[in-house]
């Protein structure tokens, strides 16, 4: 049995109290930062108040709590409170960031039914919309941080083993959130591996802007750095969105040795932030610029790497990973050090299932390496039809996924689901080369026309190279179609507003574009105005 994160954490603090383990950064003018630095002393303590306040609420070992708080400190002291008494933190969003309360609801019915908690800590503001929205029963415990007051922390004693130590919710972009039981081992294996394949020390500084709800942000931006005793500065994602530049500035201004964050991230900064904010900045100390929770584009990479380039980014430390909450966080890391690795294969032959390898050109497709999986797991492809036929190299399956990071199973219908899962189907789709894992898509998401298989994210990113379709704001997805007795393509996209006869022109554009570079037509094309994909 491995010891838990939760447990590393307070040997931690019990051994270098004093130690700054993640800044707290916050926007105070263009281009500068207030810093609210939290040592493990103080974190600790603020831990041991909520640990105590959740105890005196009734919350027993192995019971829920939701978390509904802004990226800060209360989530920090929430979070490892909840550990600290054998609880079950479920990390979820408050309502700061949610321009319309009633999103905030919806994104959170199923969820907060579907995890019958015992107790929830949530700020202010988020509890008076839970209770007035109906979503909290009048009885359930609710816990402000703010008017927590200093309180002994009960004795520690954080889940073990197969012991649930928290649950992840998935997003639900792929069907209705399910409640991923990530139990201490899980936690720790992942976190241990991660470590392992980014040679993490206390020398790193981490900067992520991640939320804290997702699990790219709590565990590859928060537990697993300060785990190994490197040191986080933490942004809100609200900073982010507000002004992409500001992660970039963080970067700089801390020396970061990694950074984390999804595909569209880095598109944003390749492709949207001004010379202007990206002036002066210096990102040599970058070793690992992982790019992992979406699928990563080639194009992306590229532009990213050449516009940071004069900033004294190296091209080599773009680090694309690949992984899913039912796997705790990571599956696949490439060598560090090595840059994007790309496989150019045939689209003809991708869509019959074999990735055949080719010369870059009109009728290829890149496809970026993810690396082989993490050690102490194993990752193999297997058919999409009921037998699981194993695959051999370079031929297109679905991923499988085993090892101590995998879930046991999901929580839902307010009952742990016992019928332990041993392998992962990750329902995406891939193939490997020289034990090397290469994602090609949502296998659900996957256009079939007369048998043939088509990548929608090939075709998004064929449609975005037209001139006036938006960059990282198309969707292309099949539809039955009866008379043919197979699917047929269709391309949404989102474009500024311009004459009916220049839609015309442009989604005929788009039309011969795709169809010259992935040899399939899209039946419809439908252009949108700004804003109607979000």
């Amino acid at each position: 049995m491995r010891d838990s994160i939760p447990a590393r954490l307070l040997d931690q603090a019990a051994r270098e109290p004093d130690r700054v383990a993640v800044h707290l950064l916050r926007s105070a003018a263009r281009g500068s930062f207030r810093d609210e630095p939290v040592t493990m002393r103080e974190w600790i303590h603020g831990a041991g108040t909520c640990a105590a306040a959740l105890a005196r609420s009734g919350l027993r070992r192995g019971a829920r709590v939701l978390l509904c708080v802004p990226t800060g400190r209360a989530f920090l002291e929430g979070f490892l409170g909840a550990c600290m008494i054998g609880a079950v933190p479920v990390p979820l969003p408050s309502l700061d960031g949610f321009a319309r309360p009633t999103a905030f609801v919806n994104r959170l019915t199923s969820v907060v039914r579907d995890a019958a908690p015992s107790a929830v800590f949530a700020d202010r503001r988020t509890a008076a919309h839970l209770r007035r929205s109906g979503l909290l029963e009048p009885t359930l415990p609710l816990i402000e941080p703010r008017s927590l007051e200093r309180a002994d922390a009960p004795e520690g004693k954080p889940a073990r083993g197969d012991e649930p130590n928290l649950i992840q919710y998935t997003s639900g972009s792929t069907g209705t959130p399910r409640g991923v039981v990530i139990t201490a081992d899980n936690l720790a294996a992942n976190v241990d591996a991660m470590g392992r394949a980014l040679q993490l020390s206390a020398k790193d500084r981490v900067v992520s802007w991640l939320p804290m709800y997702h699990d790219m942000g709590l565990i590859g931006g928060l537990l697993a750095p300060i785990a190994y005793g490197a040191t986080c500065w933490i942004l809100s994602p609200l900073e982010f969105m507000l002004r992409p530049a500001s992660w970039m500035q963080a970067v700089s201004d801390t020396r970061a040795t990694l950074t984390v964050a999804p595909n569209f991230a880095y598109g944003l900064v390749a492709r949207k932030v001004s010379d202007e904010d990206l002036r002066g900045l210096d990102l040599s100390a970058l070793r690992a610029a992982i790019n992992g929770a979406e699928p990563v584009d080639p194009g992306i990479a590229e532009a990213f790497c050449r516009r940071l380039a004069p900033m004294g980014f190296r091209a080599s430390s773009y680090f694309p990973v690949y992984g899913l909450a039912e796997c705790t966080l990571s599956v696949a890391f490439p060598p560090l050090g090595r840059g994007v690795k790309l496989d150019h294969v045939r689209r003809e032959d991708l869509a019959s299932g074999r990735a055949v390898p080719t010369e870059p050109g009109p009728g290829s497709m890149a496809v970026v390496s993810v690396g082989p999986a993490i050690d102490g797991h194993e990752v193999s492809i297997v058919s999409v039809t009921p037998d699981h036929t194993p695959l051999r190299e370079r031929q297109v399956g679905q991923i499988w996924v085993r090892g101590p990071s995998v879930s046991p199973w999901y929580f839902e219908k307010h009952h742990a689901q016992r019928e332990r899962r041993t392998s992962l189907r990750t329902g995406d789709v891939g193939y490997l080369a020289d034990g090397e894992l290469y994602v090609v898509d949502r296998l659900k998401d996957l256009v079939i026309v007369a048998g043939r298989s088509y990548s929608p994210s090939d075709i998004e990113r064929a449609a975005e190279q037209v001139e006036g379709v938006r960059t990282g704001r198309s969707v292309a997805f099949g539809v039955a179609n009866a008379d043919l007795g197979t699917e047929s393509l269709v391309v949404l996209a989102e474009v500024q507003p311009r004459s009916p006869e220049e839609l015309v022109a442009l989604a005929e554009s788009v039309r011969e574009t795709v169809a010259d570079q992935v040899g399939l037509a899209p039946k419809d094309v439908c252009l949108l105005k700004p804003g109607s994909l979000a």
